[in-house]
């Protein structure tokens, strides 16, 4: 399911530059500098916002700074297992 990236105020971000990101799949208790920590592994991450999906469930906006650096986040973690729990890294929904 795709879900459209939120900022620190619930609204809707824009996807004009391919480098925005939604990540979703893992656990409550995964710390933001964790997920940071794991997406600075692929390059450098300008902006990450903690959310929830319309269903409750966690989610992290994430804004990378090049449009490389998404697609290689998307190939590397996308349906890998992290914690006990797979995650699922997608493109926002337009």
């Amino acid at each position: 399911m795709l879900h459209k990236p939120i900022n620190s105020d619930g609204c809707i971000l824009k996807n004009s530059d391919g480098t925005t990101l939604i990540l979703t799949g893992f656990e409550w208790q995964v710390p933001e500098t964790d997920i940071r920590r794991l997406f600075e592994q692929i390059g450098e991450v300008l902006d990450l916002k903690m959310g929830k999906t319309p269903e409750g469930s966690p989610m992290a906006t994430i804004v990378m700074a090049r449009e490389q650096d998404a697609e290689d986040a998307i190939l590397k973690y996308d349906g890998t297992h992290y914690r006990s729990v797979v995650l699922r890294v997608t493109r926002p929904s337009s």
